[in-house]
């Protein structure tokens, strides 16, 4: 008998059409970077670093990634962890405004993102003789989010995240991102049981044992982005499924899993790239 499974009672934002979204490769130009560096203030040498064409200034470091519209700007001190002072601003909202003025001056506001939620970055404090160390912010990451469609763009490849240094002074950011384009077609949706079914049969899920049990606690609809150094012909509709694996060896297991929500034929296999790597045989789930 295989393992036990048990749904949501529904997807969030589920819809019976979705339309596709084309995401056409782009051409590397070193030119864009040093249009960034202008812009960021970054001097120095364009270097190819085969996924990206890199600037490493004096201070901060520019990358701007060949496979999307992808550019990430950090500051040195930041990149090598070396943030030692305690965080002066730790209101959500004032740090929200920070990062929303920043990004309208750099031109890198877009009305499909918006604000998701702030995450302090932590150091450990060593405590003087018998006292515990403590734990101190350091900085703040402000993160957006991308919808499109209705639907929200899950994975790595569409976010913005602006990171804020002890003194308020943004220290870095990213965009990542693929300028898209509607494409003609618009597919049905695979139906809530058969989305089920498929994740059940996936193997990962299908080779558990009797006793083992698959809890999804949180379904959603939206559209998969791959990492921003990663070629993708597609925005890919897709189910996100959230929850843990419990078996009689392990009791608790979270996963994070992708089905695809849409029927596809070879010649799509072959337009949107996107598939050949990350699809083998007839498994939904990534």
């Amino acid at each position: 008998m295989p393992a036990t499974f048990r749904f949501p009672k529904a997807i969030e934002g589920y819809v019976e059409q979705v339309p596709m979204f084309l995401t056409p490769i782009r051409q590397p130009d070193p030119k864009q970077v040093q249009v960034l560096a202008k812009v960021f203030k970054v001097e120095g040498e364009v270097v190819d670093e085969g996924a990206m064409y890199s600037i490493r200034g004096k201070d901060f470091i520019l990358h701007q990634f060949h496979a999307s519209d992808s550019m990430r700007w950090v500051s040195r001190m930041h990149e090598a962890k070396s943030d030692t002072k305690a965080l002066k601003i730790t209101n959500p909202k004032e740090l929200q405004a920070i990062a929303d003025r920043f990004l309208a001056a750099q031109k890198l506001s877009d009305q499909r993102a918006s604000f998701s939620q702030v995450v302090f970055g932590q150091a450990e404090i060593s405590g003087a003789g018998a006292e515990k160390p403590r734990t101190m912010n350091t900085c703040a990451y402000v993160n957006y989010t991308y919808l499109l469609a209705g639907l929200p763009l899950l994975g790595p490849g569409a976010k913005i995240q602006v990171v804020i240094g002890y003194d308020g002074q943004v220290i870095g950011c990213y965009r990542f991102w693929r300028e898209v384009k509607k494409g003609r077609l618009t597919k049905k949706t695979l139906p809530v049981l058969d989305v089920q079914k498929a994740f059940q049969e996936c193997p990962n899920f299908a080779q558990l044992k009797t006793g083992s049990r698959v809890i999804v606690e949180r379904a959603r609809q939206g559209y998969l982005t791959l990492p921003p150094s990663d070629f993708q012909g597609a925005l890919i509709p897709v189910i996100e499924l959230r929850g843990f694996v419990s078996t009689r060896a392990i009791e608790r297991t979270s996963f994070i899993r992708y089905l695809v929500a849409i029927d596809y034929t070879d010649e799509e296999l072959k337009r949107y790239s996107v598939f050949n790597k990350h699809f083998r045989g007839t498994c939904r789930v990534i």
